[in-house]
């Protein structure tokens, strides 16, 4: 794994475990796949999960048919899932659709103000996206 990797794999790590409700267990890499153990305590930070995943086209498994109640539920049982992320190069982006992780990452944590603006775009433009709103 190059250091470049090595480094986009501990932000995503440390993001994803800065979102309420997720924690990383364990990861591995092979070639230029990243395989992250995630523990996830309720349906919200399922839903959130979800919604980053799919936005960095990201494989999540187990992908939980939730129904509105269940996605706002606080007290599911905690599940074990498994992300799977490229991160071959492609476009603008390096490191794949890890880095696109990343950086979804980083807008859901400044969204519920877990990352100030400054922090989270000087993460952004080091990976080619595009910054939050200022203010």
């Amino acid at each position: 794994m190059s250091s470049e990797h090595k480094d986009i794999l501990e932000s995503v790590c440390r993001l994803l475990g800065n979102l309420p409700g997720v924690r990383i267990s364990d990861f591995s890499v092979a070639d230029q796949t990243t395989s992250l153990r995630v523990v996830v305590s309720d349906g919200p930070s399922m839903a959130v999960l979800q919604r980053l995943c799919q936005g960095a086209n990201v494989c999540l498994e187990p992908f939980l048919r939730m129904s509105q109640a269940e996605r706002e539920a606080e007290n599911l049982v905690p599940v074990s899932c498994s992300l799977t992320a490229s991160a071959e190069a492609f476009d603008v982006f390096p490191h794949g659709n890890l880095q696109l992780l990343a950086i979804h990452a980083v807008w859901e944590l400044h969204r519920i103000s877990r990352l100030q603006t400054n922090a989270a775009n000087e993460l952004l433009k080091q990976w080619n996206a595009a910054p939050t709103a200022v203010g």
